[in-house]
């Protein structure tokens, strides 16, 4: 049977009702259409239409790029809007020739006969009478591979195709309600309480759907549709352990139907098992069966996917690839290796599904009552009580959310890091932490998301590996706060602050002697202060006097052994001699003070840098230089300590 051509016909004088400057923009998309670049005309098309909503010029073009790019449920979906929009021959066509693509031949015939009820005399009329009777001398057959007898059995098949179409379109009440109206008059059509299934479960009535899946179940217990909608509602229910026994039925169950292949790959996907979806494209194509279609650019995506997390990249760009070949406008394919052209560092690749097939509208839709009323504030701090409402209320968040951190899309997996990052809970700053260390999602969101795990405890502050720009290296994490303010955190009276600030600028300007005799002073009046004796044992450096600067350091650390730059002396005394093991043991502690002053941040990464340089290991040592860089950008040991991450040159090594 003949498919409808599109019609061209308007595209080529956009209509003058629209701005000029969406006209120019009309005639672009045209442009691209014309050079073949279909994704990019997709775009800038959509954008228009959703800006102009049923504007007859944007949207005729637009269903000829969906025909040529072959998404054939968009190109019927805009065809059906061309029509209600003008119900014209050239339209009436169109949505038939769709109808025909979508394998719906009893919406078509249909079509075909209102086209010939209206325009008997049309060009094509004789054309159309062709492919009408040959969809009549197969419809029998058609029928009794729906097993639809009885003398209505072709307005129940033909409302079959409409409940199809609308669930397409996701218009799923409407598409509910009329395959009730089939089960009321086949109530043994199992297509029918699928169909009821899916259409509750977009609505958000998953209790529902599970339900109608189960009473599909009930009379075929091997259903492959029923077993791997209810895989998929048990999981995004929350149910794990019972989509995962469901998905076993489903392993084990034979391909009988219609795209049984598909929808097994599309349950495994959900949950995340990819070597089940990567086994199922291979059963497939082993498969024995004359009548067996080619692998739908939708399944060959899925197993794309899976093939990529496995760690087998050349097998998922090849089926992402045959997927387009099958369908060049295949959104799913395209964003996919669209996204895999940035640097490693920045992709959300690979995802099967796009954010709204994990959530539905309804779910969206309390997610944002419940929180609208304070949202800017709960963003910051949630009000704990509603939000324990809300997670008891809702608690498919728990296997949801890290869902889209391990497979979303860049939205979905956005959605599910905001969530956890506002929520708060120890579940789900466990997640974040889980996320942090995995290889999933751009390093900048796996980077905050181990902040927030370090600032929750459930990361220790320091460095900790991490995926960065494809490959594991360790990254400087802290939880640490760090203040240039002045504090007084050893309680001196007013007259030694006076003397510690004298001395302190006796000591910068090259007057070393006199800052020892002010420290010295101070010290008569308060002995056991661990910073004036540290101050004195700087004042002794500054002299030359180093032997006895490092006993007083030693006796300092001896006498306060958790005073921070007693610990950092004795860690370079360590370090110097080779003792990294204690130098170490001196340090860790170090890590997990929360607060710190400017100078005590700068000391400690100072040790830090020390410590990793003696041991030529600058790779670990880079980052705390750059964290002190960005920490305490003005240190005056900055520019000594960058020196030592500075590649040496052959005239530095000349004893001239």
């Amino acid at each position: 049977m003949a498919r409808k051509k599109k019609d061209r016909r308007s595209q080529k004088q956009p209509s003058g009702t629209l701005p000029r400057r969406i006209t120019e923009r009309l005639h672009d998309a045209a442009q691209l259409v014309s050079a073949g670049q279909l994704g990019r005309a997709r775009d800038v098309l959509e954008e228009l239409e959703r800006r102009y909503p049923n504007h007859q010029d944007i949207l005729l073009l637009l269903a000829n790029v969906y025909h040529d790019a072959k998404d054939s449920a968009a190109y019927q979906a805009a065809c059906e809007r061309l029509v209600a929009i003008k119900p014209s021959a050239g339209f009436t066509l169109m949505l038939a020739g769709a109808y025909l693509m979508n394998l719906m031949p009893l919406l078509a015939l249909r079509t075909f006969h209102r086209f010939l009820d209206r325009w008997p005399d049309h060009p094509r009329a004789d054309e159309t009478r062709k492919t009408v009777a040959d969809l009549q001398s197969n419809l029998d057959a058609h029928l009794a591979g729906l097993q639809m007898t009885g003398p209505d059995a072709m307005e129940v098949a033909t409302l079959h195709e409409e409940v199809r179409s609308l669930l397409g379109q996701a218009k799923c009440s409407e598409a509910r309600r009329t395959a009730e109206e089939v089960l009321r008059r086949r109530p043994n059509f199992l297509a029918a309480l699928n169909n009821i299934s899916q259409a509750y479960a977009a609505e958000g009535q998953m209790e529902q759907a599970i339900a109608t899946a189960h009473r599909t179940l009930e009379s075929d217990a091997e259903n492959v549709h029923a077993l791997s909608n209810l895989t998929r509602f048990l999981y995004l229910s929350g149910r794990t352990e019972e989509a995962k026994a469901y998905a076993d039925r489903l392993k084990a169950s034979p391909p009988k139907g219609f795209d049984v292949w598909t929808k097994k790959a599309e349950a495994f996907s959900y949950l995340g098992d990819d070597q089940a979806v990567v086994d199922v494209l291979q059963a497939f194509e082993h498969f024995a069966d004359a009548d067996r279609q080619p692998a739908s650019p939708f399944f060959l995506h899925l197993a794309a996917v899976a093939n990529f997390r496995l760690g087998h990249e050349e097998e998922a760009r090849r089926r992402w690839k045959e997927a387009l070949q099958l369908q060049p406008g295949f959104a799913p394919a395209r964003a996919n290796l669209d996204d895999l052209r940035k640097p490693a560092g920045e992709r959300h690749a690979p995802w099967p599904f796009p954010f709204n097939h994990w959530v539905t509208e309804k779910f969206l839709n309390e997610m944002i009552a419940h929180y609208s009323p304070a949202r800017s504030a709960a963003l910051k701090q949630p009000d704990r009580p509603q939000t324990a409402i809300f997670l008891r209320n809702h608690p498919e968040l728990g296997t949801l959310l890290p869902a889209l951190l391990d497979r979303g899309d860049p939205s979905g997996r956005e959605f599910g890091f905001r969530t956890a990052a506002m929520v708060k809970t120890p579940e789900m700053l466990a997640m974040l932490r889980d996320f942090a260390l995995s290889q999933h999602g751009p390093d900048s969101l796996r980077s905050e998301a181990a902040q927030a795990a370090v600032e929750a405890g459930l990361l220790p502050p320091g460095p900790v590996r991490l995926w960065i720009q494809g490959e594991w290296r360790e990254i400087l994490l802290f939880g640490w706060e760090v203040s240039g303010e002045p504090f007084n955190r050893h309680h001196h009276s007013l007259q030694v602050q006076e003397l510690l600030a004298e001395a302190f600028e006796a000591l910068h300007e090259g007057k070393a002697e006199h800052s020892e005799a002010l420290y010295k002073q101070a010290l008569k009046l308060e002995p056991d202060s661990p910073d004036l004796l540290n101050n004195l044992a700087a004042a002794y450096q500054s002299q030359g006097r180093h032997t006895e600067a490092e006993a007083l350091v030693r006796q300092i650390h001896e006498r306060f052994p958790d005073y921070l730059f007693g610990r950092v002396g004795m860690a370079k005394f360590c370090i110097r001699d080779g003792r990294f093991a204690e130098a170490k043991k001196l340090l860790d502690p170090l890590l997990s003070q929360r607060c710190f002053h400017t100078s005590e941040f700068a000391a400690l990464a100072a040790a830090e840098i020390d410590y990793w340089l003696a041991q030529k290991n600058k790779d670990a040592a880079r980052p705390w230089l750059e964290v002190w860089e960005r920490t305490v950008p003005d240190s005056p040991m900055l520019a000594v300590y960058r020196e030592k991450f500075r590649p040496r040159r052959w005239r530095d090594s000349l004893p001239w």
